[in-house]
């Protein structure tokens, strides 16, 4: 019943914030982060790894006849407002695709700049009250390192080293990242970038916005067995409330995700 009514509010209010200006939404994010998280966290199961596809920067700069780096900017934000929210469910995992390996036939421009803006923000994850440090977030960038420019392997290499003793939280940053690649390292060195789920933990919530409903080779081993989310919202709009549903989604049918998961891994063992 909790779960039918908690499902029907959070629809009439998405309803209503269409209309609602991003200063306005914003405060409202924050405030449904802090006030309703926790209580979820209590009456519904959260998993404890989520991937998020973070896709629409470009088209939701295009939309506000904005230049397509300040796109890209708003997502990076949208990327800290998400990590307030997941640090009140307390998960232990959240691997985001910021750059894919394919993502390379861009402009020089476009690449350079996310080059660019990856270091910056890199840099200032290790800064006095980041979200980072007030959440105890250990940072990772996972990809192939050797396609990346020497400063951004710098700051990363930094990022980790100094945050690598932090334990609440791990944010997997998937940067020139391509599943097909990992999965050829895994035969060749026995090892995944991002660990694999185990039978003993929900499955994962793999969520994915801008109404694409495609992995683009994204943990394609990591997320067999997890539940997919494809919602419409571009990532820089994405707020406590999409999170919310996706979670409501994902109480609805994770079980059944979960037995597949327990009875492949029995017949493996």
């Amino acid at each position: 019943m909790i779960l039918w009514i908690t499902t029907l509010v959070v629809a009439s209010a998405l309803l209503l914030l269409r209309f609602a200006s991003d200063r306005v939404l914003d405060a409202i994010s924050a405030w449904v982060a802090w006030a309703l998280m926790p209580i979820l966290k209590r009456v519904l199961v959260v998993p404890n790894r989520m991937y998020f596809v973070m896709d629409g920067n470009r088209r939701w700069a295009k939309g506000r006849n904005l230049q397509t780096q300040v796109g890209h900017l708003e997502g990076y934000n949208c990327l800290k407002r998400l990590l307030e929210a997941i640090s009140l469910l307390e998960v232990e995992e959240v691997t985001v695709y910021a750059f894919s390996v394919s993502n390379f036939q861009r402009t020089a421009t476009e690449k350079t700049y996310l080059m660019d803006l990856a270091c910056d923000k890199l840099k200032e994850m290790l800064t006095r009250n980041d979200i980072v440090e007030k959440h105890d977030v250990r940072v990772r960038l996972v990809g192939e390192h050797d396609m990346l420019p020497k400063h951004v392997i710098d700051a990363a290499n930094n990022a980790e080293k100094e945050t690598s003793k932090r334990t609440k939280c791990t944010l997997n940053i998937a940067f020139a990242y391509s599943s097909q690649l990992e999965m050829q390292n895994l035969r060749k060195k026995g090892s995944l970038y991002v660990s694999e789920p185990t039978p003993s933990s929900p499955p994962p919530l793999f969520i994915r916005t801008s109404g694409e409903s495609r992995f683009s080779d994204y943990l394609m081993y990591q997320s067999a067995f997890a539940h997919i989310c494809f919602q419409s919202v571009l990532w820089p709009d994405y707020r406590a409330w999409h999170l919310l549903a996706a979670l409501l989604d994902y109480n609805l049918y994770y079980k059944s995700a979960a037995a597949a998961m327990q009875k492949c891994f029995d017949k493996q063992n």
